[in-house]
């Protein structure tokens, strides 16, 4: 992976949140999706499809309510090769 140095940091943190969605066994309640989902969120998946916010909540709520695997780990979901571009002053984009 290529940062830019003055790029490694913010990386290094955005990467904690990755993915946020599947951290653990249980999905995460609509309160705890509130809570650390800003609410202009916006998803680009892998696959290059783009999800809102909303989408989003409620695929995890779905899943809660299932009480789906929701662990990356299990999963055997990892990220590679992550990169960052700055696509305003103060916004980044993780790829």
């Amino acid at each position: 992976m290529t940062v830019p140095h003055e790029l490694r940091l913010i990386l290094d943190e955005l990467m904690e949140f990755e993915p946020l969605f599947h951290r653990t066994r249980v999905a995460m309640s609509r309160d705890e999706f509130d809570a650390v989902v800003d609410p202009e969120f916006r998803e680009i998946g892998a696959s290059g499809a783009r999800y809102t916010r909303d989408y989003v909540q409620s695929v995890v709520e779905t899943r809660r309510l299932r009480g789906e695997v929701n662990d990356a780990a299990e999963l055997g979901w990892k990220v590679d090769r992550p990169a960052l571009d700055r696509i305003a002053p103060d916004l980044h984009l993780v790829t």
